[in-house]
């Protein structure tokens, strides 16, 4: 490259530039001429054939000025750089194919193409033949751009001559890129013979790629045909991603037989998640009442998983789906089954879903339905939700029941209304539900549960249970739990309760706990002596 012609490429350059600053409508002018000027004086060691200075002060440029103007310009004089300091000529190489990339209309690419080329030929000799292939490859996507411009003039003539010459391209070409863009030029063209040409793609090309992208196009004409080709696909396809392309295709379309079709699709189905996809496909079609079709799948699906889709699927149609979902939740014999059905009943979240809900929870024998059903209502919030929980809590004849009942509870409750976990507390049969009660009073305000606990520890005679209080007031390190828990390590009758409290007090770690400690051992002291 002529460093002359440079010269007046870059003169020639600024000068444009400087009027395109000068412009009113140019908003920032100040960093733009900023940006031309440390631009030049990048530009200057080139010319000056400084390398690597110029190196060096290009790669400070495109860090401090990536959304300049003169970005590509100095990106592509910093490969020029590195191939004059010998850098290695793979490292030269990726510079400008990394330059190619990021700056494809820059007036430098037929520039840093020509020195690829160059390269490449040089690394090739020198026993690298991949970079002989990278060029082929280029060049061969620079045709392929010039085919694609060819194309979409031919388009947009739109006759019958064009469409002849659009079909032959395809059936001649060999680029997989090249085809795939002529398959979505059939669809701008409405004629029997381009839907022939994409139905012959869809069902018949090799390249599973392409059939699906065929699809796509098969369902935008939109007509009966249409219809029969997909379900075909479906049906012979032996892809099953263009397959299922296939099914999300047919729900789009409003034609009769589609719903029985996706249906069968469902039932009978080998491959679970084409079966799945048939299923979940039900939920966009155009249709009014699609909730037998979805009962059918749920009842008689080889596939414990598509069952569970149909469940998810029914869950959008809410109001009319909870007999369905209820008749499933209660006596379907597969119990993950009855789990989903339960929590899609959450999910609908209506007076009526709950009702359904409480009734599970009163009828049910299992444990792990129970809790379902009970996680479900936590997310209704209210007043009914609150006695339905509190209610299990205390009445429930399953211990790890009525302990969960107790978590649940406290997500329901306001921080400051623990009216109804201290009744679970005092009620309750299960020594686990208590100390559930306990651990939830221990995530509440530090002040009110230090207070309700210290009443609490007043009243309570278990001695575990005392000792639990106590650690459980440690946790919360406030002043406010030292001077109960002083008292507890001076009088409390059971060993492990006052040695709980002096344990309690070092948690808290504050000055006040520090001086109850020192309180305590200054009073050992004095009856030792």
């Amino acid at each position: 490259m002529n460093l002359r012609n440079l010269r007046l490429t870059f003169m020639i350059s600024i000068l444009l530039f400087s009027l395109v600053v000068s412009s009113p409508a140019f908003t920032t002018v100040d960093t733009q001429e900023r940006d031309a000027k440390a631009y030049q004086q990048a530009y200057n060691l080139i010319l000056g054939e400084k390398w690597e200075q110029a190196e060096k002060a290009l790669l400070k440029f495109v860090s401090k000025h990536r959304r300049s103007a003169w970005a590509d310009d100095a990106r592509f004089w910093m490969c020029y750089a590195k191939e004059k300091l010998d850098h290695p000529l793979e490292d030269v190489f990726s510079c400008y194919q990394k330059f190619i990339k990021a700056f494809s209309s820059s007036t430098w690419v037929d520039d840093a193409k020509a020195n690829l080329v160059r390269i490449g030929h040089v690394l090739s000799k020198r026993g690298k033949p991949e970079y002989e292939a990278i060029i082929k490859s280029m060049q061969k996507n620079e045709e392929e751009e010039v085919k694609l411009a060819a194309l979409y003039a031919l388009e947009d003539m739109g006759d019958e001559q064009a469409l002849e010459a659009i079909i032959k391209l395809y059936d001649t070409s060999k680029s997989q890129k090249l085809r795939a863009r002529i398959i979505n030029i059939f669809e701008d063209f409405e004629s029997p013979v381009a839907f022939v040409k994409i139905k012959e793609i869809a069902l018949q090309d090799s390249d599973p790629y392409l059939r699906r992208r065929a699809v796509f196009v098969v369902r935008e004409v939109g007509n009966k045909e249409a219809v029969e080709v997909l379900m075909t696909i479906v049906k012979t396809d032996s892809d099953a991603k263009v397959k299922k392309t296939a099914i999300y295709e047919l729900a789009e379309m409003e034609a009769p037989g589609v719903v029985a079709f996706l249906t069968e699709v469902a039932i009978a189905e080998g491959d679970v998640t084409l079966a799945k996809a048939a299923t979940y496909a039900l939920e966009d079609v155009k249709e009014a009442d699609i909730l037998p079709a979805l009962k059918k799948i749920v009842k008689e699906a080889k596939s414990i998983e598509v069952r569970k889709a149909a469940l998810y699927t029914i869950e959008d149609v809410e109001a009319a789906a909870l007999p369905i979902l209820k008749e499933v939740a209660l006596k379907d014999s597969n119990l993950e089954l009855r789990r989903v059905a339960i929590n899609v009943i959450g999910d609908i979240k209506s007076k009526e879903s709950l009702e359904v809900l409480k009734e599970i929870l009163r009828t049910t024998k299992e444990l792990r339905l129970q809790k379902a059903a009970l996680y479900a209502i936590e997310d209704y919030k209210g007043e009914e939700a609150k006695k339905i929980v509190y209610a299990t809590a205390l009445g429930a004849t399953s211990e790890d029941l009525a302990k969960a009942s107790v978590y649940v509870l406290e997500d329901l409750l306001e921080k400051d209304e623990p009216g109804l976990l201290l009744d679970v507390y005092k009620k309750s049969k299960f020594y686990s539900v208590r100390k559930a009660v306990l651990y939830s009073i221990e995530d509440m305000e530090k002040a009110a549960s230090v207070k309700i606990l210290g009443k609490l520890l007043k009243e309570e005679k278990n001695s575990e249970l005392r000792r639990i209080i106590v650690r459980i007031m440690g946790d919360t390190k406030s002043d406010d739990a030292v001077p109960i828990l002083l008292e507890v390590a001076r009088k409390d009758k059971n060993i492990k309760v006052r040695t709980a409290a002096v344990s309690a007090l070092g948690e808290i770690n504050t000055p006040k706990a520090r001086a109850a400690l020192m309180e305590i051992l200054e009073k050992k002291d004095k009856k030792e002596s």
